[in-house]
């Protein structure tokens, strides 16, 4: 088996801080699309005195000359970087590079998006721009010195204040930027394009006037306005919420094409993937919308959540994005619906992080090593890391937990630190001992809750227990049992099943022990818990609940998550277990015609289980079984309901375009309904799509009536498509949801159509808006078709990872998370799988970035043995 050692591993146990600080930091860009010229002006402090060889980081990098206190010091070069020896305790450095913008495909670094420079540095590529210390805990000030053509590049922009600017000989110009905060050298940034730009105020909360400008391409500029209200709106809530005030007096943001992640949040020149930024009714459908409202709102965050308090060293990764990530969902919870927010992120939580964790990428919140730090920015990181933080404000409390944030901010301000500290400084101001919470950084996987319950009707004791089982993973095998807090309410019937009474008001118990009884005194009549409410902790929690227990908490539980989640659970018995259908039936029956003041929850009670979800929910996936019930159930719901969804769809017919939870809502619960319609098959209902596609005012009623027909082997899906093709192939954000629509299709010959859209001169491999909408469309979202048994899926999906390895290892080692849990499919799928990954291995120059996780995916199954 291969032996991840081959490659090179970084350790958290090995940390040491620098030897060296850059006290002060000047360069000059000569932009020039395939001859950039970068010349570096280091102050250097060497803080060791033992130490006289000074490593400088440097990737890709052709050395034109160096200087030490004006003499060529003795020095050496590799591939990782460059070696100065015999340096003094101070000393100035000039350093001369070369790169090539133009040939960077793998968009880190500096690099050019449809003719603008832009960088991308986080985590560790400002080593592609120059020789750097390039560590988070390495901090220092910045002056930046932009040459660009004037008429080619007429905007300069990096991180600061703008201090000068002036014209040069033979048309070319220049902008001098001055940064006032120190900031590690993953927070550079720099811009240099013919862009347009929408320019706004806003007054903080000491009176101070910041100037905000989001860029663009010229042909964008007037879809930037959505994004401009949600930057403002952030920066409110931040003030209220946090008391974060923002720190300069202009606040810049640029949208590019070409991006690797959705954005990142360089100090205040925060550069985003253009989909995170354009949004009008036209274009952008209410999840587009929504997520630029999210994005923006992450980034700003981080001025103080990672940019003013940043991480020591990459293991502290999720100090920075995990309570980021908390910050901007209680954010989305305000403004928004905040109990189907929590259902959405939850989903997404247990459809994807729960599966990272029971597979060859587990690693903790704080990981102990690894190969490639991109293959870190995870679910695990992000989704489970905010996690952590909402259990931490649970234990402690709102106003507790505020007061921590307060002293977090201020003790650490312009420091590196790590998640132990951001833990200290909450038990610091709550005076508790979070010893045992620790657990939630260090040991990966899910723990796994079995809950029972038993009511003393003779003492009126119901006693609830519980026992706590911490799955071993490839770096741990025994686990210690974590400190997991519970919010539990206990529920009574009335008869008739009219109403609910809360028996025990809600309240959280801490599970610390691997079993562990809780008592509650004075029940005065059986009940039924509502267990994890609010998803409280990150967990998956058993609890033998009869059919018409769940039927009950489906109609009645006023906790809305555990509601939704009943029902989840209803239709996942009838899927996985062949359970009966007649009375979840009568339950979507009777919330089809329920009046509903939040629409978007009517909506997620009437959602099936995703097959992703179904997946995780059984050790051996059977995909056929699988794929078939759940459409077996979807059809049965539609013809059982029929007038049903079609009155209702008739009820929420409107031309109103407005972005609103209200009228968001209403679309969405259209939206399902004509799917359920669709899935009828008849000609009234297909007319009905084509009738609501050619009449739509906005992209999301557009896009709802597209998806409708794509599962349709019918001639309107293929005129729609076509229509939608001609109409919008010149806007590259929107051909996206056109290519996943088709990349998700039920029909059977969807991995030729994916193969022919490929060859479509509006796709580009580069690109990787467009790899992740058609390539991770169909390998990520399509479990019926990539999971053909004829096993063309995936060796379609390895073809893609091998070629897209070549151009951007990131992208690639996305796509190949489908193959990654191959020992929890059946044979033939499992071989197939397993042969997709060796192929891919046993490729000469294979990046680490798929290097590892394939490398792991193929170990597992000796850890299974162990196991």
């Amino acid at each position: 088996m291969t032996n991840l050692a081959t490659k090179r591993e970084t350790f958290l146990k090995d940390y040491q801080p620098s030897a060296f600080v850059i006290e002060k930091f000047d360069v000059e860009f000569d932009l020039s699309p395939e001859k950039t010229l970068v010349t570096s002006h280091l102050l250097v402090h060497r803080l060791d005195k033992t130490s006289q060889h000074l490593f400088l980081d440097g990737k890709q990098l052709k050395l034109i000359s160096i200087v030490l206190e004006e003499k060529v010091p003795k020095f050496s070069q590799d591939d990782d970087g460059l070696h100065i020896f015999n340096v003094p305790e101070v000393f100035s450095l000039k350093i001369v590079t070369e790169i090539n913008p133009a040939a960077n495909t793998e968009l880190t670094g500096l690099y050019i998006s449809n003719n603008i420079f832009c960088t991308q540095c986080e985590a560790e590529y400002f080593r592609k721009i120059t020789f750097f210390l390039d560590r988070p805990d390495v901090m220092t000030f910045y002056q930046v010195k932009i040459i660009a053509d004037k008429q080619a590049y007429p905007v300069l922009l990096s991180n600061g204040d703008l201090v000068e600017e002036g014209d040069l000989p033979d048309g070319k110009h220049f902008a001098v930027w001055s940064d006032p905060f120190k900031k590690p050298c993953y927070l550079f940034a720099l811009v240099a394009g013919d862009l347009a730009k929408i320019t706004d105020y806003f007054v903080t909360m000491s009176d101070r006037r910041v100037t905000l400008n989001i860029f663009s391409e010229k042909q964008n500029i007037e879809r930037c306005g959505f994004a401009m209200l949600s930057l403002k709106k952030s920066m409110r809530w931040d003030e209220e919420n946090y008391g974060r005030e923002y720190d300069l007096n202009i606040f810049n943001i640029v949208a590019v094409n070409d991006f690797i992640f959705g954005a990142m949040e360089n100090k205040s020149l925060n550069i985003f993937n253009a989909k995170y930024i354009l949004a009008n009714p036209e274009t952008a459908t209410d999840q587009d919308y929504a997520d630029v409202d999210t994005v923006v709102a992450h980034e700003y965050f981080h001025n103080w959540s990672g940019n003013r308090v940043t991480c020591r060293d990459w293991f502290q990764l999720s100090l920075k994005e995990g309570f980021t990530v908390f910050r901007e969902q209680s954010y989305d919870e305000d403004n928004n619906s905040a109990v189907v927010h929590r259902i959405r992120k939850v989903q997404d939580l247990r459809n994807g992080q729960f599966a990272e964790d029971a597979g060859p990428m587990a690693h903790p919140v704080q990981p102990k090593s690894y190969v490639a730090i991109d293959n870190f920015y995870t679910r695990t990181i992000y989704n489970k890391g905010g996690e952590v933080v909402r259990m931490l404000k649970t234990i402690l409390g709102a106003d507790v937990f505020r007061q921590a944030t307060d002293r977090y901010f201020e003790k650490f301000d312009g420091q590196a630190v790590t998640t132990n500290d951001f833990v200290d400084v909450m038990e610091e101001v709550s005076k508790r001992d979070l010893s045992q919470f620790r657990l939630w950084y260090s040991q990966a996987g899910t723990p796994v809750v079995n809950a029972t319950g038993a009511y003393d009707s003779l003492n009126k004791i119901y006693t609830l227990t519980m026992e706590q089982i911490v799955p071993p993973t490839a770096d741990m095998q025994n686990k210690q049992p974590m400190l997991i807090p519970i919010v539990t309410s206990l529920l009574r019937k009335i008869r008739g099943d009219t109403a609910v009474a809360l028996v025990e008001p809600e309240k959280t118990v801490l599970l610390e022990s691997n079993l562990q009884s809780f008592i509650f005194d004075n029940i005065e009549a059986d009940v039924i818990p509502s267990l994890n409410r609010h998803f409280s902790a990150p967990i998956k929690l058993n609890f033998s609940y009869t059919e018409d227990e769940l039927l009950f908490l489906f109609k009645y539980d006023t906790d809305g998550f555990n509601r939704c989640d009943a029902g989840q659970r209803l239709a996942s018995k009838i899927i996985l277990e062949g359970m009966t259908d007649e009375h979840y039936s009568h339950a979507i029956g009777e919330i089809l015609r329920q009046p509903f003041s939040d629409l978007s929850m009517q909506t997620e009670l009437l959602q099936l289980p995703s097959e992703k979800y179904l997946h995780e929910s059984v050790e051996m996936i059977n995909v056929d079984k699988i794929s078939t019930a759940r459409w077996q159930l979807f059809l049965s719901n539609a013809m059982q309901h029929e007038a049903a969804w079609l009155k209702l769809y008739e009820s929420l017919v409107s031309n109103e375009n407005a972005y609103s939870p209200e009228e968001m809502g209403r679309r969405r619960l259209q939206a399902i309904c004509l799917h359920h319609l669709v899935a009828l098959n008849k000609k009234p209902y297909i007319d009905l799509a084509v009738k609501q596609f050619k009449a739509a005012s906005n992209m999301t009623d557009s896009i709802a009536a597209l998806s409708a027909l794509s599962h349709t082997d019918t001639l309107e899906r293929v005129e729609a498509l076509a229509q939608f093709q001609d109409r919008w192939q010149h806007e590259p954000l929107v051909m996206n949801k056109w290519f996943m629509i088709q990349a998700q299709s039920r029909l059977p010959d969807t991995l030729e159509n994916v193969q022919r859209l490929m060859q479509q001169p509006f796709f580009h491999l580069k690109n990787p808006n467009n790899v992740y909408a058609l390539i991770g469309g169909f390998c990520s979202s399509n479990m019926l078709n990539f999971h053909h048994v004829s096993g063309e899926g995936y060796h379609f999906s390895a073809e893609c990872v091998l070629t897209l390895d070549v151009i951007n290892p990131m992208v690639s080692a996305r796509i190949v998370e489908c193959l990654l849990a191959w020992q929890r499919f059946a044979a033939p799928r499992k071989d197939l799988m397993q042969k997709a990954l060796t192929r891919i291995i046993s490729a000469p120059n294979l990046s680490k970035n798929v290097y590892e996780p394939v490398s792991k995916a193929l170990d597992m199954e000796e850890h299974h043995v162990r196991s």
